[in-house]
């Protein structure tokens, strides 16, 4: 069981590894979010008021968890979806008016109404 476990382990950390932040970790030896963490332990400490200290809870919560990224991200990818959604209904009213409209002869080929029509 314990050989099963390690190897699983092991899988994780090198799936891991190829993110950025574990590589930035490895090469200047502190995680990402540690200047934010300190910055936010140092207001902590000085201060009586905790509410003081939003501004560092904050900064620290958007480096670990990013959710000001991923809201930007998605209304991003939102708009993408609209313009595209956009680009393909006035694709299709070109093509449908293309399909819809009357085809226009050079008067090689005769059509059986224009002899009659011709005549009179």
């Amino acid at each position: 069981m314990a050989l099963v476990w390690r190897s699983v382990f092991l899988v994780n950390l090198r799936k891991q590894a190829n993110s950025p932040h574990v590589i930035l970790h490895f090469i200047s030896g502190q995680p990402r979010c540690f200047a934010y963490w300190q910055e936010f332990q140092k207001c902590y400490a000085k201060t009586d008021s905790p509410k003081e200290c939003t501004l560092p809870a904050n900064d620290y919560l958007e480096c670990l968890h990013h959710p000001k990224e991923m809201a930007r991200a998605a209304i991003v990818q939102q708009e993408y979806a609209r313009q595209v959604e956009k680009a393909s209904k006035e694709n299709k009213k070109t093509a449908d008016a293309v399909a819809d409209s009357v085809t226009v002869g050079v008067g090689l080929i005769q059509r059986q109404g224009s002899e009659d029509s011709k005549s009179s």
